[in-house]
């Protein structure tokens, strides 16, 4: 994940995008993967947020340029499960705990906007 982190922002930002498009692959290994990777980079903000390290730093950097990646991200996930055409339905909700957490340690009023995507969905 380092060197993933060390990307310049523009990189970084094309690769979250990569991986939030295939969220609604209509091959079920891919939309899988996809979300393994969100929870994954999720989880190890969530894991290291507080840590001062060259990683953290870069990420802190990228996620300055976009506050709201995590939000974005969560909404996505959110339209997938709930809209989509999803072949696996364990797979996919797998990264929202990782991305709720995520982003309420980045914005934390964000529980609200949370909440209020989920009963639009619905």
């Amino acid at each position: 994940m380092d060197v993933l982190v060390s990307l310049d922002t523009p990189s970084f930002m094309q690769l979250i995008q990569t991986l939030t498009a295939a969220l609604d692959s209509l091959d079920t290994e891919v939309s899988s993967q996809a979300a393994y990777s969100l929870d994954f980079f999720a989880s190890y903000y969530v894991r290291n947020a507080k840590k001062d390290t060259p990683a953290m730093a870069a990420l802190r950097a990228h996620l300055s340029a976009q506050p709201s990646l995590f939000e974005a991200l969560m909404k996505v996930v959110f339209q997938v499960v709930v809209f989509g055409d999803i072949g696996s339905a364990w797979s996919l909700p797998r990264p929202l705990l990782s991305l709720i957490l995520a982003a309420e340690a980045v914005r934390p009023n964000v529980s609200c906007a949370a909440c209020q995507w989920m009963t639009m969905a619905l």
